[in-house]
């Protein structure tokens, strides 16, 4: 009375099918999700992408070897890695690009604030000498304004030092 008698249930071919059915199903969404690719969407146009293809003459010769079906799922393994790493050698190659492109953008804005640097001397250069210009107009037309009591005194100053220097300048 202890043992149990297990029950050996008959399966019919529907059922059969059907578990095919699903189990293909199941196999096709995980090469698409490896390749990214589905049969309604993939740049090839064909519905049947994810099925693999089936020589059926070469099937027929084949059929005495039993190492047929072995070899293929070692060949669709095989492919499978190449692929993974075809991908992967692209992405790292991606990557490189953007480093490459990122270094040189940062090469190029270090070049444009030296570039800026100089620019902004000369262009401080340039404001100081209109400053003294227009001190210089304004003191020779006698419309001095409080600031221009320091730029005569500097006007003064360089053009002694400009008498000085050519003094001493053997010509």
């Amino acid at each position: 009375m202890g043992k149990h008698k297990k029950h050996h249930r008959d399966y019919d071919d529907s059922d059969d099918e059907s578990r095919r059915a699903a189990k293909s199903a199941k196999k096709a969404a995980k090469v698409a999700k490896s390749l990214g690719y589905t049969n309604e969407i993939n740049p090839f146009g064909d519905s049947n992408l994810l099925k693999p293809f089936v020589w059926g003459k070469k099937d027929e010769k084949k059929k005495s070897s039993s190492h047929h079906k072995e070899d293929e799922n070692e060949k669709r393994i095989k492919l499978m890695s190449d692929i993974e790493k075809i991908r992967k050698r692209r992405e790292q190659r991606e990557r490189e690009l953007e480093e490459m492109e990122q270094l040189r953008a940062d090469e190029q804005r270090l070049r444009e604030a030296v570039s800026y640097g100089d620019w902004e001397e000369k262009e401080e250069e340039f404001h100081m000498e209109q400053t003294k210009v227009r001190s210089k107009i304004r003191l020779l037309d006698n419309r001095e304004r409080p600031i221009d009591l320091i730029a005569k005194s500097m006007l003064l100053i360089e053009s002694e030092e400009k008498l000085n220097n050519s003094k001493y300048k053997v010509v």
